[in-house]
C-alpha cells in the first residue's frame, strides 16, 4: 500500500507546497473567521454558537483533504465531502468557504496523479456551490461574514465554474512542466552516463595501443635475444640451443596471442594519468636495448630536450612499434632510425628496414601509430619500395 513518505519521494515539491499552502491556508482562514471581526456585523453559528468539537472536525476534514489526496484522492474528496454535509446539517445550512478551497486544491494536487480524478474532484467542488445557488444554503466567508444566493443562480454558478477550470488548466500546467522537467533531467543524467562510458572506452584503448606497444616491444626483444643466443654465446650446449629456440619460439606465439586479446583490457587500479609517460629522450633507450638483443639499429643521436611531451610521446610510440615490426617482418636485417627535431617543439621520426615480408602495413601497430600521430595534426606515411618498408611520422610541437 502507497504511503505518504513514498508519494512525498514521487510527487514534484511545486505540488508537495500546492498541498501544503492549501492546507495551512484553510487552518490560518478559519482562524481569522472564528476570532476577527472588525465590523462586529456578523456572528456566524460557525463562529460562535456552533459546538467546538463539531467547529474542529469540519476544520480538520478541510485542512487535512489536500494532503490526503497525494495519496488517496477520492479518500480525500470524501472526507471534504463529509464536513460538507456536517457543517450544512449541525450549523442551519452554514458551510465555509473552506470547502470549496479544499476541493479545489484537492482536485490541483490530483493533478499529477490522475487528469480523470482532478476533473472529478473539481466537478465535486461545484456541489457546495450548486447547493448555495439552488438550495438556499450560506456560504460563510472569514472575517465573519457570509454570502446568500441572490440575483442569476446560474450565472453564480457559472463564475465558479470558471475559478475551477482556471485552477484545474493550472494544475495541468504544473504537471506537464514538471513531467518535461523529469524527461529532461532523464536525459542529461543518460547523456552524462554516455559520456563517461565514452571516456572510459576511449581510455581503454588508448592504454590497449600502449600495452601492445610496451609488451609487444619487450617480447620480441626476448625473442630476437633467444634467436641470436647461439651465435653470441658460441659454446652453448646442445641442450642450451634447444632451450633458447623454444623460448624463441613461445616468444613469438605470444606476440600473436597478444594481438588477438588486445581487444579486452581489465581496468587498472593505477591511475594511467599519473604513470610517467615517456619523451623524445627515452628513444635512445630504446634503440639501446634493440642493439643489446643483437639487432642492427643505425641511429645518429639528435638533441630532443626541446620536443613538446606529447610530441615526444607519440615519438618514442612510433619508433617503439617500427622496431618491434622490424623485428617480426624482418628478423636480423639492418634498421634506420632518424629523428629530426623542429623550432617548434616537433620532430620528424623516420624508420626503414630491408623486408621481403608482404604482409599488411595497416595492422594493429601501425594503426596506433597513425591515430596517435594525427591526433596531434600530425602525418603518418608508410610506404614500400621494393623489399624496404619505411614509415616517416611528422609530429608537430602543438595539435593543429
Amino acid at each position: 500500500m502507497e504511503t505518504l513518505s513514498g508519494a512525498l519521494r514521487e510527487t514534484p515539491a511545486r505540488f508537495l507546497v500546492l498541498a501544503a499552502a492549501g492546507s495551512l491556508s484553510i487552518v490560518g482562514s478559519w482562524q481569522a473567521m472564528r476570532w476577527w471581526d472588525p465590523f462586529l456585523t456578523h456572528r456566524s453559528i460557525l463562529a460562535e454558537g456552533w459546538g467546538s468539537a463539531a467547529a474542529s472536525g469540519v476544520l480538520l476534514l478541510c485542512a487535512a483533504g489536500p494532503l490526503v489526496a497525494l495519496v488517496r484522492p477520492l479518500v480525500a474528496g470524501g472526507l471534504v465531502m463529509t464536513a460538507m454535509l456536517v457543517a450544512v446539517v449541525g450549523a442551519r445550512h452554514e458551510w465555509p468557504i473552506h470547502v470549496f478551497v479544499s476541493l479545489l486544491v484537492c482536485a490541483m494536487v490530483t493533478a499529477w496523479r490522475s487528469r480523470r480524478a482532478a476533473w472529478g474532484l473539481g466537478i465535486a467542488a461545484l456541489l457546495p456551490v450548486a447547493s448555495y445557488a439552488f438550495l438556499g444554503t450560506t456560504i460563510v466567508l472569514p472575517y465573519q461574514t457570509s454570502v446568500t444566493a441572490i440575483g442569476d443562480r446560474l450565472l453564480q454558478l457559472g463564475a465558479y465554474a470558471g475559478v475551477v477550470a482556471l485552477a484545474l488548466g493550472l494544475a495541468l500546467w504544473l504537471r506537464r512542466s514538471a513531467l518535461t522537467a523529469r524527461r529532461t533531467a532523464g536525459l542529461e543524467a543518460r547523456a552524462a552516463e554516455v559520456e563517461q562510458q565514452s571516456a572510459v572506452v576511449e581510455e581503454r584503448a588508448r592504454l590497449a595501443r600502449d600495452l601492445h606497444d610496451v609488451v609487444a616491444h619487450h617480447v620480441s626483444l626476448i625473442a630476437v635475444r633467444a634467436e641470436t643466443a647461439p651465435y653470441t654465446v658460441p659454446d652453448l650446449s646442445a641442450a642450451g640451443r634447444t632451450l633458447v629456440a623454444e623460448i624463441a619460439e613461445d616468444s613469438r606465439r605470444a606476440l600473436e596471442e597478444l594481438r588477438g586479446v588486445l581487444g579486452i583490457l581489465r581496468r587498472s587500479v593505477e591511475d594511467p594519468e599519473r604513470v610517467p609517460q615517456p619523451t623524445a629522450a627515452d628513444i635512445a633507450t630504446l634503440v639501446k636495448r634493440a642493439r643489446t638483443a643483437g639487432e642492427s639499429v643505425a641511429w645518429e643521436p639528435a638533441d630532443l630536450s626541446g620536443v613538446s611531451p606529447p610530441a615526444g610521446y607519440v615519438a618514442f610510440r612510433v619508433v617503439q612499434e617500427a622496431l618491434t615490426n622490424a623485428r617480426r617482418h624482418a628478423p636480423g636485417e639492418p634498421v634506420r632510425v632518424e629523428t629530426v627535431p623542429d623550432a617548434t617543439g616537433g620532430v620528424v621520426v623516420r624508420v626503414g628496414n630491408a623486408t621481403t615480408d608482404p604482409g599488411d602495413a595497416e595492422g594493429r601497430g601501425l594503426t596506433g601509430m597513425r591515430e596517435r600521430v594525427e591526433a596531434l595534426g600530425g602525418v603518418l606515411a608508410v610506404r614500400r619500395d621494393g623489399g624496404e618498408l619505411a614509415v616517416e611520422a611528422t609530429v608537430p610541437g602543438t595539435a593543429r
